[in-house]
This record gives structure tokens, sequence and C-alpha cells, in this order.
């Protein structure tokens, strides 16, 4: 399965240097980047990988919506092609070009494609779920805050305005 891939800064050393590696493994090495001796990563650098996180999951949340979509198309036309004789023609595009087959021999190919397209939109979502874990894993661990979204209970509310903590707020 293939992993999402996103760049990220080497906080530990002191120059900037890029590398690939998959969302989770950048909240872990974040993580140990900055509790190693390295330098600690400025807010600005951790809010443009959260704000960065967050944008692969949108991007993979509208891949998702697509996929189904499409998959609904290919239900729509099986079950429109179920009703009608094997024998009879119909066309189907291929690479752009309209070829004509007859319903027996395009609607094995539409169920196969619609059963493909069931398990990749089963893999983004996967890849989806680790993307959204690793997010809050990133924001728990840098105390990252939105705007507009204060905690979620009274008491929280009243331990977080005790403590006044020093967090990172997007």
């Amino acid at each position: 399965q293939p992993q999402r891939c996103v760049k990220k800064e080497a906080w530990s050393s002191g120059e900037e240097s890029r590398s690939i590696t998959s969302p989770g493994a950048m909240a872990s090495s974040s993580a140990s980047a900055s509790s190693g001796g390295g330098a600690k990563p400025t807010e600005e650098q951790i809010i443009d990988y959260f704000s960065n996180m967050k944008r692969q999951q949108q991007g993979l949340i509208q891949k998702i919506a697509e996929l189904e979509q499409e998959r609904n198309e290919h239900a729509l036309v099986e079950a429109a092609l179920k009703k009608c004789e094997p024998t009879r023609r119909c066309f189907r595009s291929v690479g752009g070009v309209l070829v004509e087959r007859t319903v027996a021999e395009v609607l094995p190919a539409i169920a196969t494609n619609k059963d493909s397209l069931e398990v990749i939109i089963n893999n983004v979502k996967a890849q989806l779920e680790q993307l959204v874990e690793a997010t809050n894993k990133f924001k728990a661990e840098h105390d990252i805050r939105i705007r507009g979204e204060g905690p979620s209970s009274p008491d929280a509310r009243a331990a977080g305005s005790k403590q006044g903590t020093t967090g990172v707020l997007v």
C-alpha cells in the first residue's frame, strides 16, 4: 500500500534539510528531535507542519469523495446493464475512446472496476485514519490549540486557565 509522503525539516540540526517520510514517522521524529539535545522547533515550524497535516487530511477527504462518486456511477451503470440483454450493443469509454462492445463483455469489467474502487477507497480511508491519529498526537505533543476550539469540558477550561500553559495557537 502506498504511503502518503510529506516534507519534514530536520529540526535537530542547525541547518535546514528536507527528507521524505510518512505522516506517523514525522510525529515520532519531531518528538525525539525536540526531546534530544538539538534545537527545538520554532512555533512557526510547528504551525507550518500542523497546517500541512491538516491540508493532507482535507486532500484525502476530497479524494475519498471523488472515488465514492465514481464507485456510485459504476454501480448505476452496472444496475442499468443488468436489465439489458447480454447481446445488446453498448459503448464503453476506454482511454477516452468510445469502443463498441456487448453488455456481456462490459458488465464484468464494470463490476471489477467497482470492486477495485471499493478497495482503493478503503485504503485511502485507512491512510486518513493514520494521518488523523498522527495529527492528533502531534497536536497533543506540541499543545496546539485552534482558535474557536476550546476545551470540551468546564473542568478542562478551569484547569487550563489555572496552569497558564504555553502552547501554540493556530
